[in-house]
């Protein structure tokens, strides 16, 4: 997936600068992007808080716990 089809997506649920750039800095690859995006279509991260945990775990190679 593209960063600018995660960004319509991540702009739905918050759309602040703060929170789009540190999304675009951990997540890097077309795969990170996708199971980004699956995890909020799955309803696995609702809020900027659960999205923010999910990217943080990802970016460092953890579970996410919600």
């Amino acid at each position: 997936m593209s960063w600018e089809k995660l960004k319509g997506i991540l702009c739905k649920i918050w759309d602040n600068h703060d929170f789009l750039l540190t999304s675009k800095i951990c997540i890097k690859t077309d795969e990170q992007r996708q199971e980004l995006a699956d995890a909020i279509e799955k309803r696995w991260a609702t809020n900027s808080d659960e999205v923010l945990a999910y990217i943080l775990a990802s970016y460092h190679d953890a579970p996410f716990k919600k």
